[in-house]
């Protein structure tokens, strides 16, 4: 009888292995299995992430139901749904104060996944009042626990110098609905200016730290930067944060921070809030300074918050690690 049998391997001429039962096995048990699943692994490395949440903080004098230059609180401000996404329609702006106000005033970066759209935030750090106030605005669900998040904003400042030691303002989504002249960055991710040892510097807030990501003591021109991080969180409480910015004219993120673990994930609502914050020692005689926020986004992939693709994320490294034990399994075979 002609043809191929067990027990003839003398006539196998395979390209992929030399013919022995126990390669066969090994094939049948592991090769395929091996290969389905870093396919099924591929697959959901690049499955596109979900937008949490977006901010633009829309005030153009002409849409019906956009924001209104004021306080946070004030007029429709408080339950603004035209402009943004993701937001309590019932758990609205709480806590007016008039360091913290919505003005027509507009930013934009080429990097930003959507059209960048009027108006922003003005947070202000007062050059004679001493306070610390905040304005917070709750999202429409609880992020969950054991997740990578990214998040994004753009920030524009002038006259950074002039902010004194101790005054720091930021935004950004945490866990904690403040009173309002409370402050705190113990839990979630913010970004903002901070002032320390006389220098001004780009900050990052996270875990009851300040991470200064850029000297910016000698700005006077208006600047504006967006500022992107990435905040990996489990079940066992290790938090790895990476954190990168640029201004409109850079090709790609300067990464500032890496790779850094933090403690600022405590519980199920850790990033349940956008707040804004000002703290100021009211010591200085010079002008008020005010600082801008815009087009802030929370998500669970890198593109839904810029267009930016330098900050690598952990799907990158599976499907590398994946390539080479296939590769490496492939290769014993052939022996």
């Amino acid at each position: 009888m002609g043809g191929t049998t067990f027990g003839s391997p003398s006539k196998v001429n395979s390209s992929i292995f030399r013919y022995n039962p126990k390669h066969l096995i090994m094939k049948n048990q592991i090769f395929y299995p091996l290969i389905a699943s870093l396919t099924l692994w591929l697959a959901a490395s690049t499955a596109h992430g979900v937008l949490i949440a977006k901010e633009s903080f829309l005030d153009d004098g002409t849409t019906a139901g956009c924001y209104v230059n004021g306080q946070m609180t004030s007029g429709n401000n408080a339950t603004v749904i035209v402009g943004n996404s993701g937001f309590s329609t019932e758990n609205a702006w709480q806590n007016g104060t008039g360091s913290i106000n919505v003005v027509g005033s507009s930013f934009s970066s080429t990097h930003l996944p959507s059209a960048a759209l009027q108006g922003s935030m003005r947070v202000t750090s007062y050059a004679n009042n001493a306070i610390a106030r905040n304005s917070s605005r709750q999202l429409a669900t609880t992020p969950t626990l054991s997740a990578t998040y990214y998040m994004s904003g753009l920030i524009s400042f002038s006259n950074g110098s002039l902010l004194n030691d101790g005054d720091y303002v930021c935004v950004g989504f945490q866990g904690n609905d403040l009173s309002y002249n409370e402050t705190s960055y113990s839990s979630g991710i913010s970004y903002g200016l901070s002032r320390l040892g006389g220098s001004t510097y780009l900050s990052v807030f996270a875990g009851d730290s300040i991470y200064n990501l850029l000297d910016v003591t000698g700005t006077e021109s208006s600047v504006t930067y967006q500022v992107v991080i990435q905040l990996t969180v489990d079940s066992s409480g290790n938090d790895i944060l990476t954190v990168g910015y640029a201004d409109d004219s850079d090709e790609s993120l300067v990464i500032a921070l890496s790779g850094t673990s933090v403690e600022t994930w405590s519980g199920a609502s850790s990033l349940s809030y956008l707040t804004a914050q000002a703290v100021t020692t009211g010591t200085s005689t010079s002008s008020n300074v005010p600082t801008y926020f815009d087009e802030i986004y929370l998500g669970t992939a890198l593109s839904d918050v810029t267009t930016f693709t330098s900050i690598p994320e952990a799907s990158t490294y599976s499907w590398l690690v994946g390539v080479f034990v296939l590769a490496f399994v492939y290769r014993r075979f052939r022996r």
